[in-house]
């Protein structure tokens, strides 16, 4: 199972026209998450919610919460 979040963001713009009609906004940027799932036709209900239990406690860690917000690096 494959997983994907984008967010995209929009182009700030002013009105560029004698008019003042503000153009239709363009996006700026997309930042975007892919998380995929592989998960064997053997394997049971509790080894699927472990998996689940330990990417939700992944995301939730600290060292990816300052990599994703501040930019920093992870070091071991």
């Amino acid at each position: 199972m494959q997983l994907r979040l984008t967010c995209p963001v929009l182009e700030q713009t002013s009105p560029s026209t004698a008019t003042g009609i503000q153009p239709a906004p363009t996006v700026a940027y997309n930042s975007v998450v892919d998380i995929t799932f592989v998960l064997p036709e053997r394997s049971v209900l509790q080894d699927r919610k472990n998996v689940l239990a330990m990417v939700r406690d992944l995301i939730d860690e600290s060292l990816v919460t300052a990599a994703v917000e501040n930019y920093d690096a992870p070091y071991f």
